[in-house]
């Protein structure tokens, strides 16, 4: 068994599903924002993908949208392993390792 860090991964939304999901519901990015927290700015380059994002706005957004961390984000490894694990960053967080079967 390997050992990673979840500190070591960064959180990527996937953007289109995002942002189609907060208009679906009716949010503006402005709104949005308020409620999860953080600046309409933010909520943009969030949405963009390109950006990471901490694990306590991820998962604010996922409650607030009424979705699951993984239909809205990805976990990207810094050395590119394609091997994630499926499991949400508020568990990650509480567990304070991902451990998993090579």
């Amino acid at each position: 068994m390997e050992t990673r860090r979840w500190k070591k991964v960064r959180i990527l939304a996937k953007g289109r599903i995002l942002k189609d999901a907060r208009i679906e519901q009716g949010y503006s990015a402005k709104n949005f924002a308020a409620l999860v927290g953080v600046s309409k700015q933010q909520i943009y380059v969030i949405e963009k993908g390109t950006s990471g994002v901490s694990e306590k706005t991820a998962a604010q957004i996922a409650r607030r949208l009424g979705m699951s961390f993984n239909e809205l984000f990805d976990i990207v490894w810094p050395n590119g392993d394609e091997d994630t694990p499926s499991i949400d960053p508020v568990t990650a967080r509480t567990q304070r390792q991902l451990i998993f079967d090579n």
